[in-house]
């Protein structure tokens, strides 16, 4: 007795099998900016930020929770967590909105009275202001600190200002409100990730601000 396939007895009763498709994987896709803390790093991929420092140590980085790292970095971590990623365009490159981000910061560093500017696009936040706009928010400082002497300027978002900008501007408005502080008695704070920026470019920036970094996790700041 000849064998017959199932096809050919599907097609002797009238009925053809059709071929079973296979399901197409969907590879989740992130955007990532130039530069993004582990800790959001971590929330971004969902991943735990345990396993975000196993695999920064897998290619040969040190880092912990606060740390910063660059696009590459962060990318080269999120594909092997199954992502495909791609660079957040610039004017995106905020993490939170300005008000919750606002009040972060007023609540971390207890400045409940301070005034405050927001970088940001978005005309409809009244403290917003453009972070292309280097001549307008020098101005707002200059006038804050003609107000308030003795008082403390911290200017956090220095790389997302380089970016929309260019370093060589933004460098000349740090040495501008430098020569401000100098003559009102005040404190300029600004906080800077290096691996976020070009090593000729921090050299520069050493060269203008004092440099105060961590030597051992827990300790003190020394100068």
């Amino acid at each position: 007795m000849a064998n017959v396939s199932r096809n050919e007895r599907a097609a002797e009763s009238g009925t053809v099998e059709k071929p079973v498709k296979e399901k197409a994987v969907r590879v989740p896709s992130v955007e990532i900016p130039r530069s993004i803390g582990v800790r959001q790093l971590s929330e971004l991929l969902h991943v735990d930020t345990i396993l975000i420092i196993k695999q920064l140590m897998r290619n040969g980085i040190m880092a912990n929770i606060n740390q910063v790292i660059d696009y590459e970095t962060a990318a080269a971590v999120a594909t092997v967590f199954g992502y495909k990623t791609r660079l957040q365009p610039l004017k995106d490159q905020q993490l939170a909105s300005a008000a919750e981000e606002s009040k972060k910061l007023k609540k971390s560093y207890a400045m409940d009275g301070a005034s405050m500017l927001w970088l940001s696009y978005d005309r409809d936040i009244p403290y917003a202001r453009e972070p292309t706009n280097i001549p307008l928010i020098y101005s707002e400082i200059k006038n804050f600190m003609d107000e308030e002497q003795d008082c403390i300027v911290l200017i956090s978002g220095l790389e997302y200002m380089i970016a929309q900008s260019n370093f060589i501007k933004i460098l000349k408005f740090i040495q501008l409100l430098n020569e401000n502080v100098a003559v009102r008695d005040s404190l300029l704070i600004i906080p800077v990730s290096p691996m976020a920026l070009d090593s000729k470019e921090v050299m520069m920036l050493e060269r203008e601000l004092k440099l105060i970094k961590p030597e051992v996790q827990g300790e003190t700041l020394k100068s």
